[in-house]
């Protein structure tokens, strides 16, 4: 049946192409994976990309500020919040909290619903040269 409006550029093996690069990295621009259809002989813009990523249910989003820890860090952690879990609040009322997290602004694709993955992460701390 003949349908009104353009064709969509996109086949369905661009599609299943794009879906596959955002999956395997969602940190990819939306340029990149214009370059990308370029492979599949799909010429379009980077808010074309977008557009289509979006009606997927793909958003870009601010990944999650949060350091990976070691699993040194983590039993770490477990031990001094077992050790302190009985404490009074003048206790932790006299203790100084600092966080030294640089700002980043890294956006990835994502789902709205998958949580708190590792590529859904951005890193907070820097490497000392």
């Amino acid at each position: 049946m003949p349908r009104s409006g353009r064709p969509s550029k996109f086949t369905p093996r661009a599609d299943r192409k794009m879906l596959k690069e955002i999956t395997k990295n969602p940190k990819i621009s939306s340029q990149d994976l214009q370059q990308a259809f370029a492979t599949v002989d799909v010429k379009v813009h980077a808010s074309t990309v977008r557009k289509r990523l979006q009606k997927f249910n793909f958003h870009e989003r601010c990944a999650r500020r949060k350091p990976l820890l070691s699993k040194k860090n983590i039993k770490a952690r477990l031990k001094f919040a077992r050790e302190n879990v009985d404490k009074d609040q003048d206790f932790w009322n006299n203790v100084l909290w600092t966080v030294k997290e640089p700002h980043t602004n890294c956006k990835t694709w994502r789902w709205k619903s998958p949580g708190l993955g590792v590529f859904c992460c951005s890193r907070t701390w820097l490497a000392h040269r």
